[in-house]
């Protein structure tokens, strides 16, 4: 376990070594963490559609000298999904917003045909086939409404909406040479939660501004840039940036090249250029495609609320064999309360290093009522807890590499089981190098432990995990 640990650490280290620049960044004296995000809007459409179809046959033989076998079977199989999204973020001093409507489906068809032969040399030759068939469809549609109005001194109250209504229906045949089987059910989950908090302070996402200093430093050490700007004028252009990169635009194409011409007009008119070339362009191209890939935060927030939910689960199913005909509805409804509380505090070292932590708890009371043949279900309360820090170095747009260590745990408050307690510390590290926009390397290592103890004394467990990644990641966009 040590050796692969070390071995961990030392390709991260390697990473962290063809990382450095070597010439020093032109504008280590901004101050990233005193950076206010400007006023703007931002939405979104997205969609997607996938199918896939497969087919298989397959012969087979089998002799153990006492029977003998052989058959046929073919399959096939078709999965298809989609979705629609649409998403809408406000973020102004006063309020911060994020409206998020999503469609999705998916569906599932098998037809299974299996034919067999047997033979034992006491019997004739016995011939046995079945088909199979499966339909199933999945259908969701999600609503979140994250709403947090600033109130003076950076209080703030906050008003979180989330639902999920998912229906679907399943269909399946089984056929063979002396019955028929029919089951079709239909089903509704219904999942519906309200937040409702107070707080203080405010993460502000300074990515923007880290964009903004990145720009303006590669152009200067090309001698593309007249002078070095103050923190004053480095935040306007990040500004300007954020207000830029958020505007909608349908085709993706056509709104880099309006981005484009919107970032060297504001550097033109501003005095700022000393020559537009291909190498002009290519920094800015350059840093445009990578440096967002990166999420840049700082700031610290304290908040605490209440959260009361309300799901539902209803099941219908009939069922047809030789017996008859049966049918069963189940139901199930689930209330809760739950309360939490939580502190985050994130903040930038010079330009190439981040750090944050946080603590979380809550308190949850969950009640239900069920119709039909719901089991192990019962009323219960939880409490959980997480603690984490986390720190990492970004020398440049292509390159990212963090450390985490944290520790969760949560006990049950069952009648049965109140003494279920379980304790997961962890540390883990990861690195993300981008070979270009679409291929990604990603190495990463983690070590944790993990502790259960139920009301039992011997139904126990401690557990060690460890693992070590290297991949490679291709983006199809």
């Amino acid at each position: 376990m040590k050796k692969s640990f070390l071995l961990s650490l030392s390709v991260l280290s390697f990473f962290v070594g063809i990382a450095q620049e070597n010439q020093p960044n032109l504008y280590n004296g901004i101050n990233l963490n005193s950076y206010k995000l400007t006023d703007y809007r931002y939405l979104s459409l997205g969609t997607g559609l996938n199918t896939t179809n497969y087919k298989a046959f397959q012969d087979y033989n089998q002799d153990d000298n006492d029977i003998k076998e052989n058959g046929s079977s073919n399959h096939y199989q078709n999965i298809s999904s989609g979705s629609l999204n649409l998403m809408s973020i406000v973020s102004n001093r006063r309020y911060l917003g994020t409206q998020e409507i999503s469609f999705g489906f998916d569906s599932y068809h098998r037809n299974s045909t299996y034919k067999d032969y047997y033979k034992s040399p006491i019997t004739p030759e016995q011939k046995y086939s079945r088909d199979y068939l499966v339909n199933r469809s999945n259908f969701s549609l999600s609503l979140s409404s994250t709403n947090r109005f600033y109130l003076p001194q950076e209080f703030f109250c906050e008003v979180n909406i989330y639902l999920t209504q998912s229906p679907s229906y399943n269909y399946s045949k089984l056929k063979d040479d002396s019955s028929k089987d029919v089951s079709i059910s239909n089903n509704l989950d219904s999942e519906n939660e309200v937040e409702l908090q107070i707080g203080h302070g405010r993460i502000e996402n300074v990515t923007d501004a880290r964009l903004a200093v990145y720009i303006l430093d590669d152009l200067q050490k090309q001698g593309r840039l007249s002078r070095t700007l103050s923190q004053d004028e480095v935040f306007a252009f990040a500004d300007f940036l954020t207000k830029t990169l958020n505007k909608r635009g349908i085709d993706s194409r056509i709104k880099r090249i309006k981005e484009y011409v919107a970032i060297d007009s504001f550097l033109v008119q501003n005095g700022l250029t000393t020559k537009t070339d291909g190498l002009y362009f290519g920094i800015v191209n350059d840093n445009r495609n990578y440096a967002r890939t990166q999420t840049w935060n700082t700031g610290r927030e304290w908040h605490f609320g209440v959260s009361p939910l309300i799901n539902y689960t209803n099941r219908f199913t009939k069922t047809t064999d030789d017996s008859g005909t049966s049918k069963t509805r189940d139901e199930l409804t689930e209330c809760g309360l739950g309360f939490n509380a939580e502190y985050s505090s994130f903040w930038i070292s010079g330009l190439k290093w981040q750090q944050n932590y946080s603590f979380k708890a809550s308190f949850n009371v969950l009640k239900y009522d069920t119709v039909g043949t719901y089991f192990n279900v019962s009323n219960y309360k939880t409490i959980a807890a997480d603690a984490s820090y986390q720190i990492s170095y970004l020398p440049n747009t292509r390159t990212t590499i963090t450390g985490t260590c944290g520790v969760y745990a949560f006990k049950n408050l069952y009648k049965e089981i109140s003494n279920w307690l379980n304790v997961s510390p962890y540390i883990s590290s990861t690195c993300d190098y981008y070979f270009s926009e679409k291929l990604r390397f990603q190495a990463n290592a983690s070590i944790g432990y993990h502790y259960d103890k139920r009301y039992d004394p011997s139904i126990y467990q401690n557990t060690w995990n460890f693992m070590v990644g290297v991949g490679l990641q291709y983006y199809f966009y």
